[in-house]
């Protein structure tokens, strides 16, 4: 569990972790209180949890997070928990990643901040190159809430024929660009 809170900047490197097998969350990274977190994620796999990976930006933080090779699987909920509440920022960029098996969803990405939220899988703002697998996820593989916008190209979704409408639930005018 990583929080950073106050009014200072954090950086935080983290890699090669396995967190599996817990009740709760794999990995939760929870910026809040006006803070700035920089944080990178590598080589990580946070499967067979609750929930494997779980971001939050909250109460005026700022929240910039790149990760590569995760391995989120498997987790009995989501693969990914993803929120910007309260007037925060958050900044996502997640590539060569494996999201699949997951009971509920693969990612779950929510909103309510309505404030900047850049969420890049795969040719967005963030640079992800994309290369990820997502598929398998139980209820769908993405899930997106209050009007998030989502750049997810170059993935594997499960399918030859890319991302399909009924592996999506997109809530309150969401949209996923998964060309």
């Amino acid at each position: 569990y990583y929080i950073s809170g106050g009014e200072g900047s954090t950086t935080l490197t983290s890699s090669g972790n396995t967190v599996t097998g817990n009740i709760n969350n794999g990995i939760s990274v929870w910026a809040q209180d006006s803070s700035t977190l920089t944080a990178s994620f590598l080589n990580e796999d946070t499967s067979t949890n609750t929930t494997g990976f779980t971001v939050t930006a909250n109460s005026s933080a700022q929240l910039d997070i790149a990760m590569g090779n995760i391995n989120s699987s498997n987790n009995t909920v989501n693969g990914f928990l993803v929120r910007n509440q309260n007037s925060a920022q958050l900044l996502m960029g997640i590539e060569n990643s494996t999201i699949a098996s997951n009971g509920n969803n693969g990612f779950d990405i929510e909103n309510t901040s309505g404030d900047t939220m850049e969420v890049d899988l795969g040719g967005g703002d963030r640079s992800s190159t994309g290369s990820n697998s997502i598929y398998s996820n139980t209820v769908v593989d993405m899930k997106l809430n209050t009007g998030s916008q989502l750049s997810a190209t170059q993935n594997w979704w499960g399918n030859v024929l890319g991302l399909q409408p009924a592996q999506t639930n997109l809530i309150g005018g969401s949209t996923i660009d998964s060309s």
